[in-house]
């Protein structure tokens, strides 16, 4: 059905964003589409280790595989990014060797986003997640200086800022 959209998108020059965890815009039939499209395709990853991610993101393409993708597509001129989200507390030394695939692989937009942590995480999140967050997400976010804001918490920017201005200079 994707591919179809695309097609009936394409035919009106109508400009569109492709947003997945999926490697399936590499393929022979997506990639030929996208690459007559007005549109840029944006890979997701969870800013983890590549064996906590598979627990995570299942069913989801893997970095190398995602990697493929983005390179194929970019070498055929449509435009590609990678946004890394969520970045799990704790994980970003992840975002570096991310980036670099990003870089390698023909990337020319990077974004990122910390985690959110919904009131009810201790029990709605995953068992993987809540591992990685020790066991109870609410007391690790609250301990990070995190405020409430509405019906979630959100990491400080005094906490973001600093990884956050690392990886935008190994993007650059």
């Amino acid at each position: 059905r994707t591919l179809q959209y695309i097609r009936i998108l394409n035919e009106y020059d109508y400009p569109f964003i492709i947003s997945t965890k999926s490697n399936m815009p590499g393929t022979i039939e997506y990639s030929s589409a996208l690459s007559e499209a007005n549109a840029y395709v944006r890979f997701s990853t969870t800013v983890v280790d590549e064996i906590s991610r598979s627990s995570l993101d299942k069913g989801c393409a893997s970095i190398s595989e995602i990697s493929y993708a983005a390179e194929k597509l970019s070498s055929l001129g449509v435009p590609v990014s990678f946004r890394l989200q969520p970045i799990i507390p704790g994980h970003e030394h992840n975002a570096a060797r991310l980036l670099s695939i990003a870089n390698d692989s023909g990337v020319k937009h990077i974004s990122a986003e910390y985690l959110k942590v919904p009131l009810e995480a201790n029990t709605k999140f995953s068992p993987g997640l809540i591992a990685l967050l020790g066991g109870d997400p609410v007391s690790v976010y609250m301990g990070l200086g995190s405020k409430r804001q509405g019906s979630e918490y959100s990491l400080p920017l005094s906490f973001r800022e600093r990884h956050l201005v690392s990886m935008c200079k190994q993007a650059k």
